[in-house]
């Protein structure tokens, strides 16, 4: 059996309304309307984040592509200057 609390709230009345038509829509008490709102934005707010064990996992779960030889030729890339080796 859940044991619940009674408490009093200010709301600002534009958030009353909202939840009020919320409730009035799905034909249930305003009381559940709000408690249900208020379980989903804790568990939005208290979601806890993925925890990648190597920091680099955490940029590649981006799958972003870019050219092959970017480690070789990045003043290529970003000033548009060719890598030149000392080979050559």
């Amino acid at each position: 059996m859940n044991t619940a609390i009674n408490t009093h709230l200010y709301l600002p009345v534009d958030l009353y309304t909202q939840i009020s038509d919320l409730a009035r829509e799905q034909n249930l008490p305003f009381a559940r309307v709000a408690r249900e709102l208020m379980k989903d934005a804790l568990k939005k707010k208290t979601k806890k984040k993925k925890v990648y064990k190597n920091p680099l996992d955490w940029l590649i779960s981006f799958n972003i592509k870019g050219p092959k030889d970017l480690s070789i030729n990045h003043d290529k890339y970003l000033y548009d200057e060719p890598y030149y080796s000392s080979n050559h």
